[in-house]
């Protein structure tokens, strides 16, 4: 792993799953013995909205809005 040229680095699919860092998702950086470690940021009211972030356009069935309410409807 390194870091880009913007500073970025990439944190692997499987630990991103393992501790839920969803698109969108505050962390900090915190110091501890020569080490950094990356925090995720637990607002309860973000987290919800990080969640439909991720989420949404993510759907893969061709229907419009009215179509999907008829099918909830029945």
């Amino acid at each position: 792993m390194h870091i880009n040229e913007k500073g970025q680095v990439t944190i692997p699919k499987d630990i991103r799953d393992r501790y839920g860092f969803l698109p969108f998702t505050e962390v900090e950086f915190t110091e501890s013995n020569d080490q950094i470690i990356i925090v995720r940021n637990l607002t309860p009211r973000r987290r919800g909205l990080n969640i439909l972030r991720a989420l949404r356009r993510k759907g893969d069935i061709k229907c419009t809005t009215k179509e999907i309410m008829q099918y909830t409807r029945s």
